[in-house]
């Protein structure tokens, strides 16, 4: 850890089991070029002049091979997720709290290329804002259907694909997290946009 008091907290997401991809091992620890995925994103935040401490939320079942993939990184102690993503992101959220920090950023290990200057606008745009994310165009057409027949095309002019890392003021995204405990959001953008 490299201070007390961390302004700017990366929260690394990596307690998924991986079932949708499969597979015996978690993606996360899946490796590339000799390097867990776990081991090229956690680097990226941890070396990114703006972040200034990063902590990994794990799986309870995966704690050695966290452990084996971030060996020599100066981190945070990890924290054990929980059942869904949104309790493994309240639970590094509430670890960090003695740390004081202003804007923490979240993003999800298995999301390798995340690009510096991102990181670099979304705590620069904190300084205007209380939540940022990234987000794309849709390119793509999009059709809706029921029971596997097509209803119709949906515009896609409006339409933005969510990315990670997400960015917060501190508080308010532990105080949504609090708030809505009782609820499950796939991102945290989410929360922000149900309590309007």
């Amino acid at each position: 850890m490299r201070k007390r008091n961390a302004n700017n907290i990366a929260i690394i997401v990596a307690a998924g089991s991986s079932r949708r991809y499969g597979g015996k091992t978690p993606k996360q620890y899946l490796e590339i070029t000799g390097k867990s995925i776990l081991r090229l994103v956690v680097e990226k935040f941890n070396n990114h002049p703006d972040i200034d401490a990063v902590i990994v939320s794990v799986n309870n079942n995966s704690v050695a091979m966290y452990k084996s993939a971030v060996s020599g990184i100066d981190l945070l102690p990890h924290v054990i997720g929980g059942e869904t993503r949104q309790k493994s992101v309240c639970n590094a959220l509430e670890k960090i709290k003695n740390y004081s920090p202003k804007k923490v950023l979240i993003h999800d290990a298995a999301r390798i290329l995340v690009d510096e200057d991102i990181i670099s606008d979304l705590i620069s745009e904190l300084d205007r804002s209380k939540a940022v994310i990234p987000a794309s165009n849709v390119r793509d057409t999009i059709k809706y259907a029921e029971n596997n027949i097509i209803k119709k095309t949906i515009p896609r002019d409006n339409l933005f694909l969510a990315q990670t890392p997400q960015a917060f003021e501190y508080e308010t995204i532990l105080n949504l997290h609090r708030k809505y405990s009782d609820l499950d959001f796939t991102d945290d953008s989410s929360l922000c946009e149900h309590d309007g």
